[in-house]
């Protein structure tokens, strides 16, 4: 699949986010706070803080096809939750960071992505992506349905998980599961699934897990339908303006200088 290259995953605690943006540097311009993320190929995101209090996930990279997810596992009532957001779009997720104060232990995945156009186009993946999430206390029974994000499900039996989604699983690139007594498995590079909305993937682990464990899961994935994805969560993508773009983006480049 080489239209599709997975730039990175980043994995923060939401309390470090939070902590940065109350007490960190200010942005240039205006009052706003800004937590700025660079991964390869002109990809950047990051989290800001508005004059009002407003806590913003952003996308500032410049080019189309470049994508950023930010995921959050299940905190109490709180279902788990990724977010995509396309290029120069941002997103308000004030409430993840309320909701999750308990908990700012709590550690997201933010992952990014970028398409090449022309290799896409031939597969028929322009709408490819690539995001991370994780799973808590999934149980071991081989009947209870978890969700993983936004986008996947999975069931797990002794002997394997089985990974499912309304969307298109390209292929499942990474992923971990640990259980009980520090007992690890790791896979990467899980064959491809079937074509089609609704994909399966089924992961056998070469050493089977007790029935009635629970596991830690956490994973990496290429899906595809990032438009339709776009069109159907429950959060509003805001254009941003240039401004907010500039600061971004200079902070950014400072954050590689300092590295």
């Amino acid at each position: 699949m080489g239209f599709l290259s997975t730039i990175g995953t980043m994995l923060p605690t939401l309390g470090t986010i939070l902590g940065s943006l109350l007490t960190g540097v200010k942005a240039t311009a205006g009052n706003s706070a800004v937590v700025p993320y660079r991964f390869g190929d002109g990809i950047i995101c990051g989290f800001k803080r508005d004059d009002a209090g407003k806590i913003w996930f952003t996308n500032s990279s410049m080019d189309d096809g470049k994508m950023v997810t930010f995921a959050v596992p299940a905190i109490g009532d709180q279902a788990a939750e990724t977010i995509l957001v396309s290029s120069e779009n941002k997103v308000d997720v004030t409430e993840i960071f309320h909701e999750c104060a308990s908990s700012d232990s709590t550690t997201c995945m933010i992952s990014g992505s970028a398409v090449d156009a022309v290799r896409a186009h031939d597969a028929g993946m322009q709408n490819a992506f690539h995001y991370a999430a994780g799973g808590r206390n999934v149980p071991v029974d081989g009947a209870t349905t978890s969700r993983i994000g936004s986008f996947l499900s999975v069931v797990c039996h002794a002997d394997r998980a089985v990974f499912t989604s309304k969307k298109t699983i390209i292929q499942i690139t990474s992923v971990n599961f640990y259980g009980c007594n520090d007992s690890e498995v790791t896979l990467t590079a899980i064959p491809a699934a079937a074509s089609g909305t609704g994909s399966r993937v089924e992961v056998l682990f070469p050493t089977p897990f007790a029935k009635g464990a629970y596991l830690t899961i956490d994973v990496e994935v290429d899906m595809s339908d990032s438009v339709s994805i776009l069109a159907e969560q429950n959060r509003m993508l805001v254009p941003m303006e240039k401004e907010e773009l500039h600061t971004m983006r200079a902070a950014a480049l400072a954050l590689g200088k300092r590295g």
